[in-house]
């Protein structure tokens, strides 16, 4: 088999599965995984340690470190908001009123 062969194959194996139905993602996904398989033959080549010896670990690793360095950390939800001090302390119990219509808040 020709390098062009072995390229395709070890991306058919680990093939990036996405449900968008954008005409220009399968050609996009199919370029990343290209890529990745590249880089990982020429970590191959170079000498890999053992985080990168195979294609998984190393599809694993990039993605840890682009998440390292470009990723967010996830938020639990988000924090309720405190009333003000003057709202909170101000006497009028600020229960909700009952009205006959139903119609969307102004505020």
């Amino acid at each position: 088999m020709g390098g062009v062969d072995k390229c395709d194959q070890a991306v058919a194996n680990l093939r990036t599965k996405m449900r968008i139905r954008k005409c220009w993602w399968p050609i996009f996904a199919y370029f990343l995984d290209v890529s990745v398989v590249n880089g990982w033959l020429l970590a191959r080549k170079n000498g890999c340690n053992k985080d990168t010896a195979s294609l998984f670990a190393f599809r694993r690793y990039v993605a840890r470190s682009l998440l390292a360095l470009h990723g967010t950390p996830p938020h639990q939800g988000q924090k309720p908001l405190k009333p003000l001090s003057t709202t909170r302390y101000d006497g009028n119990d600020h229960w909700i009123v009952p009205i006959r219509t139903e119609r969307r808040c102004a505020n």
